[in-house]
């Protein structure tokens, strides 16, 4: 009798503890469902887009708009050979995945490559976001379309959208307002805003958050296995050319010169990134701004200098570097 007790005790401590985790677990599932979604895409190459710059922008992110939940979704490209069928697979793959259908996202910020290009078909512009599809002043193409389908449902009307990349809103105003427009409207967004780049983009390295960032830049391997690559590419056969006597002055000469290289533009990188961000003719570009569907303001901002009102953040005693 008292061993029947004690294994019914057991099982129904167990049964007790399995509820309550179970409760626990449902209590933070419906916590995080209840938070809006920061969705961050970004196309790393390795150049422009490195790790440590997409994990920098992650941390400005989660500190600039701590009520939030970050979904960051990320696919690599390469300089030298890409396949952008296999980019947005992996995209859709990661969207799919991490996405649920109660997220509702209030934030979306997009990391590629950008241009805007003119349509001679009607004499309008089209906005070109690298590997992942086009904007034009009437649609969406399908490229674009099918990314954002897992999603585009799941917007707040007034949702904020960030263009990371060079060059997205040139033309007139009048012509990046339609294609603002038509993106939004793919996405339901009706009392949004959204910001693109009229002019070049280049990240400060520890701009966002602290001169940690610099460190952790140089300690980018995959940037610097990038370089090093470059840098063989040019060493190797300046060697050969500066040293013609025996292996073992060759091998030294290439390895010098290679090493040489990948420090040149290694830490180059980061200076660069550093100079030209502080340069008053790049990061500026266009914050537009709907309601009820309709432009109520089309205006141009610095990114590092209003870069609250790009993000729709609030200046907080936790993030002091704003």
């Amino acid at each position: 009798m008292k061993k029947a007790l004690l294994l019914f005790s057991l099982v129904f401590a167990s049964v007790i503890g399995l509820t309550d985790r179970a409760f626990a677990i449902s209590n933070t599932d419906s916590a995080n469902s209840e938070k809006p979604v920061i969705l961050h895409i970004s196309i790393i190459d390795n150049s422009a887009y490195t790790v440590s710059a997409i994990a920098e922008t992650d941390l400005f992110l989660r500190r600039a708009l701590p009520s939030a939940r970050l979904i960051s979704v990320k696919a690599h490209s390469s300089r030298f050979h890409n396949n952008e069928e296999s980019i947005r697979q992996t995209i859709l793959k990661q969207l799919r995945k991490r996405m649920d259908s109660n997220d509702v996202i209030s934030h979306l910020v997009i990391d590629s490559h950008g241009n805007t290009f003119p349509d001679h078909r009607d004499g309008s512009n089209y906005t070109r976001l690298s590997h992942l599809g086009e904007i034009s002043e009437t649609e969406v193409n399908d490229e674009l379309k099918a990314i954002l389908a897992p999603v585009s449902d799941l917007f707040a009307k007034n949702a904020k959208v960030v263009f990371n990349s060079c060059l997205t809103f040139c033309g007139t105003s009048e012509s990046a307002a339609n294609r603002a427009h038509v993106f939004l409207n793919e996405l339901g967004i009706t009392d949004g805003q959204i910001y693109g780049a009229v002019v070049k983009e280049m990240d400060s390295v520890g701009g966002y958050i602290e001169k940690g960032a610099l460190r952790r830049a140089l300690l980018d391997w995959r940037q610097l296995r990038f370089f090093s690559a470059i840098g063989a590419a040019l060493g190797l056969p300046m060697a050969y050319f500066f040293e013609h006597g025996s292996v073992v002055g060759y091998t030294a000469d290439a390895a010098l010169t290679t090493a040489s290289i990948t420090a040149v533009l290694h830490v180059g990188m980061q200076l660069i990134k550093r100079v030209f961000a502080n340069d008053r003719s790049v990061n500026k570009g266009r914050l537009i701004i709907f309601k009820n569907g309709h432009v109520v303001s089309n205006t141009m901002v610095r990114k590092y200098d209003d870069k609250l009102k790009i993000y729709g953040a609030q200046c907080s005693a936790a993030f002091a570097n704003f």
